[in-house]
Formats: C-alpha cells, structure tokens, sequence
C-alpha cells in the first residue's frame, strides 16, 4: 500500500511538471524531411537540457498561429521546447511543445476542438502511467462501453452516460464550474417538445446523466470497468 501511494505522488508531481507542455499530431503537423529533435523516452533524456530546435518551432508557431489563430513568437521565447516523440506501445508519433506563459499554452489548449476541425489534434502530455491508462479509456470508447474520455489538467476522466437511477443522488454528476454553466445553456437552448414523440425522448434524455469516473491509477481503471458491467451505458454518437 505504501509503495502504491508513493508511485500515485510521483506520478502527480510528475504531471504537475507537464502542465505547460502540450503534444500535436495530424497532416499539418510534423513537416517531411525536416531534421528534428528526437524524443526517445522520459527517463533517458531530460528534454528542457536541450536546445530549441528553432527551424521546427517556427513551424509549429505558424501552423497555430494560421490554423487555431493564436499569434505565436518563438523569438519572443513563447516555445521554450520542440521536438518529436516517436510511437510506442502507448501513444502514436507527436510533436511535443512547451510554452511560456501558462496562459498561452492554456489558451491553445481551449481552442482543441476548432483545431481538430483544422486537422490538428492537440492533446496534454501525459505520464507514461496515465499515457497508457487514456489508451486504455479509448479503447473502451472504441468499443462503446463509454461514452467519452477526456483529460483536464492532466487528469483522464472517463465519461459515462447513465439513467438518473443508477446514479447517486447525493453526488453531483458534473464535476467542474464550465460544465455547470454549459448543462444549464445547453439546456436553456433545447426548444420544447413539438409533439408526443418528441415529449417521449426529451423525457428520456432528462433521465439520464452525465458520469465523469477519474481514472489515474489501475484500481481506479479497474472500478470503471465494475461500473461498466453493472451500469447501463447509453450511447448517444
């Protein structure tokens, strides 16, 4: 048990250290025949001992300053880090970049799902561990046993959705401010049943709730998959 915990506490100070780093991967992103800084693993090289690879950082800042429309300076110092991380058993080949301020990163990071319509896919880096446990969290995805997953400052969340009655009552379902004041929109934006039918699924639809099950650890892992079998889980693709 001690050694569990002492792993969950350096896996947390390690995630902590990510914060300002972020991964991209898609068409846009990685250019051909370009020589760039190789990322082999965390434990062999400590990546902010090596030097800016400027050629790669300018493009990397064009590409978000064109495609997500965040201006990006390198010679200002807003990409203190750029290199690629080669596939492995965990993740697929990315571009991993660091960026100062917090606020810059945090503010690329916000415009994710418009930069994925642009064809690039933007994701926080993460521990080998949580690495290897959101691979996991998609591939339930894949197999729609979850609804979704999706990480928040570092941490995976597994999304479910369930009826009201295999949820507890007394827990809030949503987890953060944003997602409040988004279910309360989403729900002032839904126009009124126009017809018994429509009456039928609106009512359905209220009966279920959204489940955020944090997952960064194997137990915890482990309790999703419990929650799966003895949840029923409602697709809604």
């Amino acid at each position: 048990m001690a050694r569990s915990m002492l792993q969950a506490k350096q896996d947390a100070q390690e995630q902590r250290a990510k914060s300002d780093w972020l991964t991209f991967r898609g068409p846009y992103v990685v250019p051909e025949n370009m020589d760039t800084n190789v990322v082999k693993s965390e434990e062999s090289q400590d990546v902010s001992d090596v030097a800016l690879d400027r050629k790669l950082a300018r493009h990397i800042a064009g590409m978000i300053s064109k495609r997500i429309d965040i201006e990006v300076e390198v010679q200002n110092g807003d990409i203190t880090y750029v290199g690629v991380r080669e596939a492995n058993e965990n993740h697929p080949k990315f571009i991993l970049a660091r960026f100062q301020p917090q606020t810059l990163r945090d503010s690329i990071w916000k415009k994710r799902k418009e930069a994925k319509k642009n064809g690039i896919i933007i994701e926080e880096w993460l521990t080998d561990n949580r690495a290897r446990l959101y691979k996991k969290c998609k591939e339930l995805k894949s197999a729609k046993i979850i609804k979704d997953v999706m990480t928040e400052e570092g941490d995976i969340y597994a999304i479910l959705m369930s009826t009201e009655k295999d949820s507890n009552p007394e827990k809030p379902v949503v987890t953060s401010k944003l997602e409040a004041q988004e279910s309360s929109n989403n729900a002032e934006q839904k126009p009124p049943p126009s017809s018994m039918q429509d009456s039928s699924n609106h009512a359905n639809l209220q009966n279920l709730s959204l489940i955020k099950k944090l997952v960064i650890s194997d137990a915890d892992y482990e309790n999703l998959i419990k929650l799966t079998k003895s949840t029923k889980v409602n697709n809604l693709e």
